[in-house]
């Protein structure tokens, strides 16, 4: 019998999860109460594959005309974990608001999906077409961005000193859903380039 690994991932975490759980929680019911209101996030995490965000950004490198080519991010857990982390954090203690971790070890790029009631949230890679439409208002030239836009998250992405990408997201109460994409190393220096 085929069981697949996202069955089997999310399976060894609930089990994980339950027994750290039995030690901080008194009943049984407690332990289900907690599970239940964790197993979505997990899921959502899980759902965010590796690919689908290495694909979106590896995809937006390849499209710029330079020479040499910008060369392919690689997938970091480290970044990827981090990133869970964080938005984590923001989704507990924030409101899941755009707040930037202000950790220097990675680049950041955050997202956040507001849907209506019972519209399904895209696939989080979504959010890396949304920094990559920033494109149009770069001019690299000038290294700047147009008079008003935003551009930072483009240049993270096609950083080609950048080699490595984490990313995760996870489910917001209101139909929404925050995404973080963490840079190893980071981009977005100050009077420099991203190629």
């Amino acid at each position: 019998m085929f069981i697949s690994s996202k069955f089997f991932l999310s399976s060894f975490l609930a089990l994980l999860i339950y027994g750290s759980l039995s030690i901080l929680a008194s009943t049984q019911s407690d332990i289900l109460s907690i599970l239940a209101n964790t197993q979505s996030d997990f899921y959502s995490i899980l759902e965010s594959t590796q690919s689908d965000f290495l694909d979106a950004h590896n995809s937006a490198r390849a499209s710029v005309s330079t020479s040499p080519r910008i060369p392919p991010l690689s997938w970091s857990t480290d970044a990827a974990a981090f990133a869970t982390q964080w938005i984590t954090s923001l989704r507990d203690t924030k409101n899941c608001g755009l707040v930037h971790s202000g950790n220097r070890a990675y680049g950041e790029n955050l997202y956040k999906w507001q849907g209506s009631p019972g519209l399904p949230p895209p696939n989080p890679a979504e959010a890396v077409k949304s920094w990559v439409s920033e494109r149009k208002d770069y001019t690299y030239a000038t290294n700047s961005c147009a008079a008003g836009k935003v551009c930072g998250h483009y240049t993270q992405v096609v950083w080609r000193n950048t080699q490595r990408v984490g990313c995760a997201s996870i489910t917001c109460p209101g139909n929404a859903m925050l995404v973080s994409c963490n840079y190893d190393p980071p981009g977005n220096w100050v009077g420099q380039k991203p190629y």
